[in-house]
């Protein structure tokens, strides 16, 4: 919901004008091109800003804005000083774009300097302002220009230089009057909308081997000028080149992990008024490790004839992604988990067996198994003999 502050600043209630010229009930000259400032006492446009501050020329900064954009929220205004000889009448405030008939009066003739009101804005997403003179030879004027009825541009807008900050200075004659444009000065201050940094979600990433992990990061911001914005990364593997433009923004930014580990990352925004916002991404990395095998003891087997072995080979897998086993020297043949082998006598069985996870790391294991054959009695007895 956006908020914004409105300080509105007539130009009156004080005559400038020589003490003959002030007279009781009198209205105040509406020109400031009949007397100098040292005779009317009047302050020009350009005047006014210099007494206040700003660095504004009203002869080329002019902005031409007629309507402003504005969400629904809280907003305040407050007189600051009024000058016009139609200040005891006039009345002001807010319309939504394009709709006259929807004023919202925020001040009458009545209110004075310092006095304030706040106020919702609803109904539209942009609102224009209006001046009621109630005075003759004024009429209703409103910033969009096409609304007026003598077709005269009777507020000109121009930039504080503050974000969001804006000036809107009103002529209340009809017909362009003496297009002094100091008869009514409103300050408008929308209030600043924090800007939004997003991060993706906290991931988990696997990698065979340490590669190039990249995420995305936005930023924007919810105020209706679109702001400047500047992005960087206060923390987090890797490098990242600040970012600066209007809303909204998106970067990219990569790195590469060391090991296994919990990488945190932090990136901040901050709008033109110095808002900021931060946003905190944990990628948690797990690089594969080569799994562990284990195969039989080195031992001798006895058989009465050459039988079929099956011994247990395997390996433990802290990834969980082991491929398999095979052997890679020796007999036999890796079966459902064991080294199978015939004998075909005597003989010594020298076997390596490799096992092999889903990317390629491996580990292997030697065994020796020494196979003995069984020999038929020899029998021995006496001699051939005569007894």
């Amino acid at each position: 919901m956006r908020r914004m502050l409105l300080l509105i600043a007539f130009a009156g209630l004080v005559c400038f004008l020589p003490a003959d010229e002030c007279t009781a009930g009198g209205a105040l000259p509406d020109s400031l091109l009949h007397y100098s400032i040292s005779s009317s006492g009047e302050p020009t446009l350009q005047q006014i800003f210099d007494s206040l501050g700003y660095d504004i020329d009203v002869d080329v900064d002019e902005l031409g804005t007629q309507v402003f954009c504005a969400l629904p929220g809280q907003n305040l205004a407050t007189i600051i000083i009024e000058v016009a000889g139609s200040a005891s009448q006039a009345t002001s405030g807010w319309y939504v774009a394009g709709l006259p008939g929807t004023k919202h009066q925020l001040f009458s003739g009545s209110d004075g300097p310092g006095d304030s009101v706040t106020f919702a804005v609803s109904g539209g997403d942009s609102i224009g302002f209006y001046m009621i003179g109630n005075y003759s030879g004024t009429g209703t004027w409103y910033t969009e220009e096409w609304l007026n009825s003598d077709d005269f541009d009777h507020a000109l807008v121009f930039s504080t230089g503050v974000p969001h900050e804006y000036i809107v200075a009103w002529e209340d004659l009809k017909d362009g009057g003496d297009e002094d444009h100091n008869d009514l000065v409103i300050k408008i201050r929308f209030a600043n909308q924090a800007p939004v940094v997003t991060l993706p979600p906290d991931q988990n990433y696997f990698q065979c081997t340490p590669a190039q992990i990249c995420f995305n990061v936005q930023a924007t911001d919810a105020n209706c000028e679109g702001d400047q914005l500047v992005l960087v990364k206060v923390s987090g593997a890797g490098t990242f080149t600040p970012v600066s433009g209007q809303t909204p923004l998106s970067a990219s930014h990569c790195f590469t992990p060391t090991g296994d580990g919990n990488y945190q990352f932090v990136f901040k925004v901050t709008d033109e008024v110095g808002a900021v916002d931060y946003d905190t991404l944990v990628l948690t990395v797990n690089i594969n490790e080569a799994p562990v095998c284990s195969g039989p003891a080195n031992q001798t087997i006895f058989q009465c004839t050459p039988t079929q072995v099956s011994l247990p080979v395997g390996a433990t897998d802290a990834d969980n992604n082991l491929s398999g086993c095979t052997v890679v020297a020796g007999p036999g043949n890796i079966v459902g988990g064991n080294w199978v082998y015939t004998p075909s006598g005597d003989e010594v069985a020298n076997v390596t067996v490799r096992c092999t996870d889903a990317c390629g790391a491996y580990c292997e294991d030697n065994f020796v198994i020494t196979f003995s054959m069984n020999e038929a009695p020899i029998c021995s007895g006496p001699a051939d003999q005569t007894i």
